[in-house]
């Protein structure tokens, strides 16, 4: 049966010489039904001084879906869901600061692919978070991009 899907990444950011801007792929990475996976990053607008994208911080995520049914306006299968939280350095979520995708302002159960893009203050930290909200199996297979002014820090939550 075909499937949509995201296509293969090219990992070439960033470019060396060219960019100063730090990026996270992800490609083909498996998720379970009920299950969340973050990624923590702090970010680092010193590292991008005097460029236009210092605080930018763009992340995409994108899955397979199987077609729906012919007519069909809601058809997602598999319903993953990607947002932002603002952290504290020991992980701890600041009050409303959920960021949802796609211009929206709660989650979206009709795309499958999914975007935020807003600026990061100073050397915030923050939580990027995929969850598989309803699969239509026991897992699915996503890909996540995330570029901007940032380091990529352990999870505070551990330890």
């Amino acid at each position: 049966q075909p499937r949509q899907g995201p296509g293969t990444l090219d990992s070439s950011l960033p470019l060396p010489g060219k960019n100063r801007i730090k990026a996270i792929v992800k490609n083909n990475k498996q998720i379970a039904d009920g299950e969340t996976q973050d990624v923590y990053i702090q970010a680092t607008p010193g590292r991008c001084a005097n460029t236009s994208y210092k605080h930018e911080l763009r992340v995409t995520l994108a899955w397979y879906d199987l077609p729906g049914a012919v007519g069909c306006a809601k058809c997602l299968l598999d319903d993953l869901d990607l947002m932002i939280h603002s952290v504290t350095a020991n992980g701890g979520v600041k009050a409303n600061s959920k960021l949802y995708p796609n211009g929206l302002d709660s989650k979206d159960s009709r795309n499958n692919v999914e975007r935020i893009r807003f600026d990061m203050y100073n050397k915030s930290f923050y939580r990027i978070r995929v969850k598989a909200s309803n699969l239509s199996s026991a897992t699915t297979k996503y890909s996540l991009i995330g570029s901007g002014c940032f380091q990529v820090v352990p999870d505070p939550t551990l330890g």
